[in-house]
């Protein structure tokens, strides 16, 4: 079906499996609601300002291409029902708020929602979610994220990227020095080069891709240590009052980048910083601090570029050099030495 015209009234389908489409430019009353009955339905919507659908029985999708558009689930004015699944692979960046009520109520009895997004997508999940881990379906790899039995499946093209806390390298919820030193792990265990390729085995447990570019670098773990340092900063918390606490900043330049090398290229590497189940290699990491909240966006664009040195290293296409590039990172190194030794 294709609403061509302006619409006044409640418009029901069939219950074949539907496929309708609301096109940009449509008059759309606020008072009302399509309802697609049966079937498995496709409602395809841009910027016609139509808020309320209901699914009916049956797998239904929502998909929506309109750049810039903003889909707020959380707020009234949207009311979706018996929806299975949302859709913002349109090409164009679309920003996608949700929380576990808002699923609950579009959802109906199923009480899970798929979710498939283009990489540049903003999703605005808030932070009642968990994640579950990871599963496949016919190939494509999925978030699970639930909350009190309500479980969104976050499909997209980042499968070791946290989807709630890029940081968050071991999945548990917030950020410590241990998720930097898985990075230094995986890289001291799949050999040397700056930049390796992830493979994703079915076992696969950590979120190594914290600069969501689909590899693992040194990258990676520097933006875990600048995410550590900028809390640091945003929380005015003085290093040395609380050095027994949280890992402590250096005043100059610290040769990491000597320290991933060696790990990298020595006999016996894996077993020198070796990451056990529980993901807790060094005792005395138990009582340092965590952070769980991500840096006012306005005050940085990205946790990487916080510095024009960082932006140096960054856009200079001598990638291979890690001493350069560490070292080019300045007086906002972590003190990792002391975990490594």
């Amino acid at each position: 079906s294709e609403l061509t015209n302006d619409i006044t009234s409640e418009l029901r389908t069939g219950n074949g499996s539907e496929f309708v489409t609301v096109y940009s430019g449509q008059v759309v009353p606020d008072a009302f609601r399509l309802n697609t009955g049966g079937g498995d339905d496709r409602i395809h919507l841009a910027d016609s300002g139509l808020r309320k659908i209901d699914g009916g029985e049956g797998f239904d999708r929502v998909s929506f291409n309109a750049d810039s558009l903003e889909i707020d689930l959380t707020e009234t004015d949207w009311n979706l029902e018996n929806i299975e699944a949302i859709d913002l692979r349109s090409g164009v960046y679309e920003r996608l708020h949700l929380s576990p009520t808002s699923v609950a109520r579009s959802t109906g009895i199923a009480q899970t929602l798929d979710v498939y997004s283009d990489n540049f997508d903003d999703l605005r999940l808030g932070d009642e979610w968990v994640l579950d881990g990871r599963g496949v379906v016919l190939g494509d790899y999925f978030h699970r994220l639930s909350s009190n039995g309500v479980e969104v499946r976050l499909f997209n093209r980042m499968p070791l990227t946290n989807p709630l806390l890029r940081h968050d390298v071991d999945g548990s919820g917030q950020v410590s020095p241990i998720d930097a030193l898985q990075i230094l792990n995986m890289l001291a265990l799949r050999g040397t080069g700056t930049q390796i390729p992830i493979e994703i085995p079915a076992s696969a447990t950590g979120y190594f891709d914290v600069s969501q570019n689909g590899e693992v670098s040194p990258l990676d773990a520097l933006q875990v240590i600048n995410f550590l340092a900028l809390q640091m900063s945003l929380n005015d918390i003085n290093p040395e009052s609380v050095a027994n606490n949280l890992l402590p900043l250096r005043t100059g330049a610290v040769a990491i980048a000597s320290i991933v090398a060696e790990r990298m290229t020595e006999a016996g590497t894996a077993e020198t910083i070796a990451i056990n189940d529980t993901g807790q290699p060094f005792e005395a990491l138990g009582n340092r601090k965590r952070f769980s909240s991500i840096p006012d966006q306005t005050q940085t664009v990205d946790d990487w570029a916080a510095t024009s040195k960082m932006n140096s290293a960054m856009n200079d296409p001598a990638g291979s050099d890690i001493d350069r590039i560490f070292s080019e990172w300045g007086d906002l190194h972590a003190d990792l030495i002391s975990l490594l030794d």
